[in-house]
């Protein structure tokens, strides 16, 4: 048994800090969970017929390289919106592209993560946007034919 009241006090301290790290971890966790579900149900269009597609986040990568490689990130306030003949995003700075200028469009799946990966006719950059799951990312695409006739098909997703 610990007779020495100073040992005793940091052995409980530090249980107290573990199960408070668990619980933050754990908080963390349940709201990031929350965040897919909402993305799963929050898919519509406006009155202009553009979708804002609930996103996780978004990164920039380069073309060529896997997009697990990512210069730029962002997970504070990440953007992408799609509307007739063109999308808006954000990763570092917001910015429009036409469906013209997108050379191909792929969903690339890990471990928790769904992503929407675009490449840009003679561009050197990559945007991927983790839209949380398979579900939203084919949603998004069924919605915008001209942008699914750009996708290629990845052996992983099976279709």
């Amino acid at each position: 048994m610990i007779d020495d009241p100073l040992i005793l006090t940091i052995l409980i301290g530090s249980w107290v800090f573990a199960l408070g790290v668990l619980a933050l971890v754990l908080r963390w966790l349940l709201a990031r969970r929350g965040r897919r579900q909402v993305a799963v149900s929050a898919l519509g269009r406006d009155g202009e017929g553009a979708i804002q597609v609930p996103v996780l986040a978004t990164f920039t990568g380069l073309s060529g390289m896997p997009s697990l490689f990512a210069i730029a990130s962002n997970s504070f306030n990440p953007r992408l919106i799609l509307h007739p003949g063109g999308l808006d995003y954000r990763v570092t700075f917001a910015r429009s592209v036409n469906f013209d200028d997108i050379s191909s469009v792929r969903i690339q799946t890990a471990p928790a993560t769904t992503n929407l990966v675009f490449a840009f006719v003679g561009g050197v950059f990559t945007l991927s946007a983790n839209v949380g799951s398979l579900s939203v990312a084919r949603s998004v695409l069924d919605a915008f034919p001209e942008l699914a006739a750009k996708q290629v098909i990845n052996r992983e997703q099976g279709h």
